[in-house]
């Protein structure tokens, strides 16, 4: 799993950035990666693990667990 905080999230849009610990390429983190790891919000500057999924050019956090 890779580690990272949260740099941004817009609740009412359903979706936020990661800035992963060992890259400075920001991973896009969707509101349906939280509900199915049953988190309910994120606020920035929270430490999480997740992995990545690749699709269409596009890099996402999935299976994301909450550190802080």
């Amino acid at each position: 799993m890779l580690t990272g905080s949260i740099i941004s999230f817009k609740e009412d849009r359903g979706y936020g950035f990661i800035r992963p610990n060992d890259s400075d390429e920001n991973v896009y983190l969707h509101i349906s990666a939280l509900q199915a790891a049953g988190i309910e919000t994120v606020e920035v500057g929270q430490r999480l693990n997740y992995e990545i999924l690749s699709e269409d050019s596009k890099i996402s956090a999935i299976n994301i667990k909450l550190l802080d």
